[in-house]
């Protein structure tokens, strides 16, 4: 098991990323340790939404 150095809140927190920019790293960051396939469809979709606003 990874023990991740910094929690996702306190990154999220010290980069100024918004509640989508902070789901994509974070299930990006787990998907191998966690729940697989199931978290990288959870970082596509808040990733469509990122998409979506700066379109």
């Amino acid at each position: 098991m990874i023990i991740f150095s910094i929690a996702f809140s306190d990154y999220i927190k010290s980069n100024n990323l918004n509640f989508f920019e902070g789901n994509v790293i974070k299930y990006i960051t787990r998907y191998k340790e966690k729940n697989g396939l199931e978290d990288l469809l959870k970082a596509k979709t808040y990733l469509e939404e990122l998409i979506e606003q700066e379109s």
